[in-house]
């Protein structure tokens, strides 16, 4: 259960990649391997620097203690995850608004409108997606998720989720997934929290 526990966590921690690839899909914006592959590192380092500052906390901190406050820093960064989709929807008043609002976030990053994200842009987008996975990653390792199996596949998921997201046609599947994406990454967030503190 614990490289499933991974698993939903690594999806979850790297679903915006998912939202950045379907808006870069449904944009025509092309982002090539090697970007792709930038995006991921630095989403995958991220993860490992917020496991490395939570393992410090936890010679610190003595037997159960860890187990709860590492249950409760990612309980409340889910709950943080689910009021900002929350709000953004509240605050689009529309389903279509969230969708362009999305992709026009996504293409931000393409600075010079070339229709192609390069290696300086990539770095932009992997430092923006990995402040989610910073805080979250802390969180991670006092609940005892091993450091570096998880931000391998925080890696692989990111450039999986940005590939699967540039191919996908922009149809109800990734229509429906920009708009609850966030919701079911936070939800999985909360459980898992109450998953590794009590079993």
């Amino acid at each position: 259960m614990n490289f499933l526990a991974i698993l939903l966590f690594s999806a979850s921690a790297t679903c915006d990649s998912l939202i950045i690839g379907l808006s870069y899909g449904a944009r025509k914006i092309k982002i090539c391997f090697t970007s792709n592959l930038i995006v991921g590192l630095i989403s995958c380092l991220g993860t490992m620097l917020g496991m490395y500052i939570g393992n410090i906390f936890n010679g610190f901190l003595i037997g159960s203690i860890t187990q709860w406050i590492g249950s409760a820093l990612l309980f409340l960064f889910g709950f943080y995850m689910f009021y900002q989709a929350l709000y953004k929807q509240i605050k689009a008043n529309s389903d279509v608004k969230i969708i362009n609002d999305a992709a026009d976030l996504a293409e931000n990053f393409d600075k010079d409108h070339s229709k192609s994200i390069d290696i300086r842009e990539a770095c932009m987008l992997g430092l923006f997606l990995c402040l989610n996975n910073l805080g979250l990653g802390i969180g991670a390792a006092l609940t005892g998720l091993n450091i570096y199996i998880t931000s391998v596949t925080c890696l692989i998921l990111s450039i999986l989720f940005i590939e699967f997201g540039c191919r996908l046609t922009y149809n109800f599947l990734s229509y429906s997934t920009v708009k609850y994406a966030e919701y079911i990454a936070s939800v999985i967030i909360m459980l898992l929290a109450i998953y590794q503190l009590f079993f």
